[in-house]
């Protein structure tokens, strides 16, 4: 009798890590490149996003106001490639002063995917 509790608390623990990994596994992403966007009110910044590598979704990003440019990280849904959450359109506000936006690319690297010129003159 023992034994059977032994086991069976050994695979609910088990399935608690597993479950505690899928849901504290969303990560940086670096593979993101812009696909579509508009710009309303002059202060909402609508995006959309693709992801370039064959694995993984968006699920959130963190934004960051600095010098007149919106850094933008982007963070993966929780577990491997799963589904869950998963968005790819954001509504970001922005300050009149924003001129350029970049996208994070790793090693506390952004590039510029767009920059005011553009959503001026679409």
């Amino acid at each position: 009798m023992k034994k059977k509790s032994i086991i069976f608390i050994s695979i609910l623990a088990l399935i608690a890590i597993i479950i505690l990994f899928m849901f504290f596994s969303s990560r940086k992403m670096t593979d993101i490149y812009l696909k579509d966007y508009k710009i309303s009110n002059s202060n909402t910044l609508t995006i959309n996003v693709g992801v370039a590598g064959s694995m993984g979704y968006t699920k959130k990003i963190k934004t960051k106001n600095e010098n007149n440019k919106l850094y933008i990280t982007f963070y993966s849904t929780n577990g491997l490639n799963s589904k869950n959450g998963a968005k790819d359109t954001f509504d970001i506000q922005i300050n009149e002063n924003v001129d350029e936006v970049y996208f994070y690319r790793g090693s506390k690297e952004y590039v510029k995917v767009l920059s005011k010129k553009d959503w001026q003159n679409k």
